[in-house]
């Protein structure tokens, strides 16, 4: 019997895919449209100024079916401070409508975690929506431990703005 996202092709994403990635985030923001407070500044050129690949800030697994792109997963090196060990988080998980509840989640997942271990990590993290239902059963499903003692939190370009102008350190 097939795994799951059978069919599907998993590959990270380069310089090449600036154009399907800048889709992909547009794609990303229409769905969380109420939360945000503008659309995305996001161009195929400002992805290639960001670099993009293992060695750029864009770093992203693409997921195709049928020569056309089905999903992606947003990731970034951390290097927390406690255990001293990289890790990979992941900042965004998308899967296109049209695909959803066919595995192929799962197995950007299991290839983001292939990676993570490649790269010599020790750990993946990420965070999700608290109304996501289907992405926490995802989760739980996998195995990933749901940690109750973190929470997330965000400075967005106001918040940001405040406290630079609040701000009293002096640069040294």
């Amino acid at each position: 019997m097939p795994g799951p996202g059978a069919g599907v092709g998993i590959r990270e994403a380069g310089p090449q895919d600036a154009d399907l990635l800048a889709n992909v985030v547009h794609r990303i923001a229409a769905h969380y449209e109420e939360g945000l407070a503008e659309p995305p500044d996001v161009t195929a050129d400002r992805l290639r100024r960001l670099r993009i690949g293992p060695d750029g800030l864009v770093q992203a697994l693409i997921a195709e079916q049928d020569d056309r792109v089905v999903g992606a997963a947003f990731f970034n090196v951390q290097f927390p401070g406690a255990d001293a060990l990289p890790c990979l988080y992941l900042k965004d998980l998308y899967v296109d409508p049209t695909a959803r509840r066919s595995g192929i989640a799962q197995a950007l997942l299991s290839r983001l975690a292939a990676l993570t271990l490649e790269r010599g990590f020790e750990r993946l993290d990420w965070s999700t929506d608290s109304a996501n239902t289907a992405a926490m059963a995802l989760y739980d499903g996998i195995g990933a431990a749901l940690l109750d003692s973190k929470r997330f939190w965000r400075l967005d370009r106001t918040a940001l703005r405040r406290l630079t102008d609040a701000g009293t350190a002096t640069q040294v």
